[in-house]
């Protein structure tokens, strides 16, 4: 992963040909790349959005989106990931379009390999502003050769830890931007890695998004511990969802100094935000002992720790009591989901067949209940979602926090 004067590059390659993707995969990888690759239009928006490339490779005709809608997408957005178009269309019209639309190159198939590796090492040095193996920042100037950072004012230098550089590469690189502790994280440990997201807070009433990218495939782990009474909850596979506002305009009076002041409020026509909870699934976090909820639902304890709202059970309940530090690990993959606790699994179930749809209409989800939960809930799992952390005041702490993407 050190092919560009020495920086680090990471490559996103977008392709549904599964020999061509394979061979291109072996190719970067013997050139010392480090690459992920995705067949699906969705799960390349997502990852691009993610914000740990340096380089995207971009199919054109892919399925769930194609490589134009893409590009314009993340372009629109603000990010400015170099994209190489990699496609079979040769006619101008195509290539212009691409362009347009926000590609940085565009390649045509068949091509040669060394065309391919000098057009990567061109984006690379655009993206990383280096020509002599040197990125430079005010007084500092760090080489990516040696792996030393020098000070151009007194002339001392110090060399480095790869883990150490490869901060300050990023960092340099994306200078005048705010990072967050997410972007670094992936960008330097990578999805797959053991980084921690140690300490999170959680904000705002009834879940707040807590991840900047989302996730589809994956092994979430998180560790948490309860007040007495307490109760949280764990979303996973949530989407922003919003509602237009048909309401009838409202009248509000302010009185002041014997005067009165009437005003009209028309919100009609304007976005209703919803609750996260409202689109996926909920792991439930409580004590057991003294919240009320442990004693809802179709079976007493239903709502207990772990369980899948009021829907499935978590047998064998093995939380520990309040105060004392709990583990679960969430794992989805391919819309079959199952719940850990304390290194037990608990439940498992499938998202997105007849038996998650029958499992909503018995629920506070059904379609008569609540139809706008049920229209978004019955398809969870098709698509990428955010995790999520429901709060109802000072009653929780999360920490160690983990996610492994799964392919």
């Amino acid at each position: 992963m050190d092919m560009i004067g020495g920086v680090s590059v990471r490559i996103l390659l977008v392709e549904d040909e599964k020999r061509m993707a394979q061979a291109l995969c072996e190719i970067l990888r013997l050139e010392k790349y480090e690459v992920d690759h995705y067949a699906n239009g969705l799960d390349g928006l997502a990852a691009i959005e993610s914000g740990m490339y340096d380089i995207v490779i971009l199919d054109v005709m892919l399925p769930g989106m194609d490589g134009y809608k893409i590009t314009k997408q993340v372009r629109s957005k603000g990010i400015t990931t170099p994209i190489l178009m990699l496609t079979a269309k040769a006619e101008l019209d195509d290539k212009v379009m691409g362009l347009d639309s926000g590609a940085d190159d565009y390649l045509t198939k068949p091509f040669m390999t060394k065309e391919l590796l000098a057009r990567l090492r061109a984006l690379g040095r655009r993206t990383l502003g280096t020509t002599d193996g040197v990125l430079s920042y005010g007084d500092i100037a760090l080489d990516t050769g040696t792996l030393s950072l020098s000070c151009t004012r007194n002339g001392q230098s110090v060399r480095l830890s790869e883990k150490e550089y490869r901060i300050l590469e990023y960092f340099i690189a994306n200078s005048g931007q705010i990072l967050t502790r997410e972007q670094l994280a992936s960008k330097i440990w990578g999805f797959e890695s053991d980084a921690e997201y140690n300490n999170v807070e959680v904000y705002g009433e009834g879940g707040d998004i807590i991840f900047a990218h989302k996730f589809k495939n994956f092994v979430f782990e998180i560790e948490w511990k309860i007040s007495e009474g307490g109760n949280s909850g764990i979303f996973y596979l949530g989407k922003e969802t919003a509602t237009i506002n048909n309401d009838a305009p409202k009248t509000k009076e302010t009185k002041a100094d014997n005067l009165t002041i009437t005003q009209t409020i028309d919100n009609r026509g304007k976005l209703n935000y919803q609750p996260i909870y409202i689109s996926c699934p909920e792991c439930q976090v409580l004590d057991n002992e003294r919240h009320p909820d442990a004693k809802l639902g179709k079976t007493l304890g239903i709502r207990q720790s772990t369980s899948l709202y009021d829907m499935i059970i978590a047998k064998p309940q093995n939380a520990n009591p309040a105060g004392q530090w709990n583990k679960v690990k969430i794992v989805a993959k391919s819309g079959k989901v199952t719940h850990y606790q304390n290194g037990v699994k608990v439940l498992s179930y499938t998202l997105g067949d007849s038996s998650w749809v029958d499992l909503l209409q018995t629920s506070k989800f059904s379609e008569k209940n609540w139809p706008l939960a049920f229209e978004i809930m019955k398809d969870c799992g098709k698509d990428a979602g955010y995790f999520g952390m429901q709060d109802h005041g000072d009653e929780v702490w999360y920490r160690n926090i983990r996610v492994k993407v799964l392919k």
